[in-house]
């Protein structure tokens, strides 16, 4: 089994918001599995800005499909409420975001033609965290997206955030292979000592306190 990662950012484009070539048909059941020995599995991580106006989805969709990505993470969606919807060739995207009519924050999880056809269930946590599986013959894979509060938000809220982040991440099945992606909104630094399970050596800086609750977060991977 091989997993590849890739990331980066998509701009604005200031359009005003349709969410045409869109339909709400079902993904496939499950019918050919996610992970192969034989065959590389790309998963990606995107904070795409808004998918609140004309073609954005599209073009996550051209992107994902240029880079032979199958799955990735998006980050403010600020799109309301969750579901999931079939784009015009094929692809999935499922969904989680606010309830109150405010187009902030929200997450999703887009997925190939292919890599849908392995999504058992999945699960809208909040409008910063989605969580799905995927089928696949030997092992199965569970994806926790998340988008993270920025450095100054309010302590209590940061905390009820992680705690809520690590009731998800506790109530996974432990021989499943767990990927977690995101806007982690966190600067980890350059000491890796008592971490190198979840970092490397050539981080810059110094690690803040979304870094600390960051690199915490290994005791539960």
């Amino acid at each position: 089994m091989n997993l590849g990662y890739a990331g980066g950012t998509f701009p604005n484009n200031g359009e005003p918001m349709m969410q045409g070539g869109q339909s709400q048909q079902e993904a496939p059941k499950p019918m050919k599995p996610l992970l192969h020995p034989k065959r590389v599995t790309k998963i990606g991580n995107w904070n795409v800005r808004t998918l609140y106006e004309s073609g954005n989805i599209a073009q996550a969709a051209r992107e994902m499909a240029k880079r032979e990505i199958d799955i990735m993470g998006i980050s403010e969606t600020h799109w309301i409420g969750n579901g999931k919807l079939q784009l015009q060739e094929g692809e999935i995207i499922i969904y989680s975001g606010r309830e109150d009519n405010i187009h902030r924050q929200g997450v999703g999880i887009l997925m190939s033609k292919s890599a849908s056809r392995a999504l058992i269930d999945w699960s809208p946590i909040s409008e910063r965290i989605v969580q799905a599986w995927f089928y696949s013959n030997h092992i199965k894979l569970t994806l926790v997206h998340v988008y993270v509060l920025i450095e100054d938000a309010e302590e209590q809220v940061k905390d009820d955030f992680y705690a809520k982040l690590q009731d998800v991440l506790s109530s996974c099945k432990a021989h499943d292979v767990l990927v977690v992606t995101g806007d982690m909104n966190a600067k980890v630094g350059d000491n890796n000592q008592s971490y190198e399970c979840v970092m490397g050596k050539y981080g810059l800086g110094q690690r803040n306190n979304n870094g600390e609750r960051f690199c915490e977060m290994r005791d539960l991977l």
